[in-house]
């Protein structure tokens, strides 16, 4: 016990928690943003739609696009297959796991609550957070690693997790009009990466700039659907905490755990417990309220969920990390 205390609080420990805080803080201040501007009504009340529509037609097909070109290529497969088939094996063991505390949550209640809360558990923000965190920890070799390993989960998350929110999880899942520039975006990305097409400088610079718009945009708009609320009701959701618990404390808890007994039958490569690891304790990802926002729906509940996920995320993730690099081998 006194040797996990003594390696939360390390020198090193410091450093995470530096790296792991200064990209939540800088959502925090994002989200902040879009609170004030709604709060002081210096936009309409209909900015969040706007932007939720321009997150799914314009920055994140510019977003998917980009990246799979540019990773999804025959030589990066084959390097790292290792990584893209434990992505996918993986994918399977955290849908089923969502799926259980999804139904759990979802009892009794309206259908488009499984929806909601079987993508806040299965999908965690591993890029925006997880990315820089673990190239700053681990270096820029396992953060190539992450991103191959990450590929199976962008194909789910903008396909199967979008379908979900904008069908209000109907059991009969339909693909939303709204989807189609998505699905456009990941079919051009795969064919360019696969055929190695080398694409113009402008285009690249075009997609470039795009992309960068999707994360603050996602933030700004979370912080205005808030604007909403008042204080107290942002922060006395006791639903919000615990789902944030879960997904911050107990999931990683759940694959830790199974990482260890099956790596007693079957060796598992370090890099990998890493990387798992990494990618489910990172606190919700905010495309489950662009999606909501953007399928004409209320995303208050789901904005509100979000934000104490990242508040929480300030003292789960470091920990968590500091743990990782402490009792796993690479």
């Amino acid at each position: 016990m006194n040797n996990v205390l003594s390696s939360i609080f390390s020198s090193s420990m410091l450093e995470y928690f530096t790296r792991a805080s200064t990209q939540i803080l800088m959502i925090l201040i994002y989200i902040g943003i879009g609170f004030v501007l709604r709060r002081s009504k210096l936009l309409p009340e209909i900015t969040s739609k706007a932007l939720s529509l321009m997150e799914t037609f314009v920055f994140l097909p510019a977003l998917l696009f980009s990246n799979l070109s540019a990773n999804v290529r025959i030589e990066k497969i084959r390097s790292y297959s290792i990584m893209f088939i434990g992505g996918a094996v993986f994918l399977v063991f955290v849908l089923l796991v969502a799926y259980v505390f999804a139904k759990l949550f979802s009892r009794g209640k309206h259908k488009d609550e499984y929806g909601t809360y079987m993508y806040m558990f299965a999908f965690a923000n591993y890029g925006y957070v997880g990315y820089p965190v673990m190239e700053g920890v681990f270096g820029s070799d396992m953060l190539t690693s992450m991103i191959l390993f990450a590929v199976p989960f962008s194909f789910a998350i903008y396909t199967y997790g979008a379908i979900l929110l904008s069908n209000s999880g109907s059991k009969k899942l339909k693909i939303p009009p709204k989807m189609i520039p998505i699905l456009c975006a990941l079919a051009l990305g795969v064919i360019v990466g696969l055929t190695g097409i080398k694409l113009p400088t402008f285009v690249t610079g075009i997609t470039g700039g795009l992309k960068s718009c999707m994360s603050p945009v996602a933030m700004i708009m979370t912080g205005f659907v808030l604007g909403s609320l008042k204080i107290k009701q942002i922060f006395s959701s006791l639903r919000a905490y615990l789902v944030s618990a879960i997904r911050l404390v107990i999931i990683p808890a759940i694959f830790t755990l199974c990482l260890i007994l099956i790596g007693l039958i079957f060796p598992i490569p370090g890099e990998l417990i890493v990387i798992s690891l990494f990618v489910v304790s990172m606190p919700i990802g905010l495309n489950a309220v662009i999606f909501v926002e953007a399928s004409g729906r209320d995303s208050t509940d789901n904005a509100r969920m979000c934000l104490i996920s990242y508040i929480l995320a300030f003292i789960t993730v470091p920990i968590i990390i500091a743990l990782i690099s402490r009792y796993i081998t690479l």
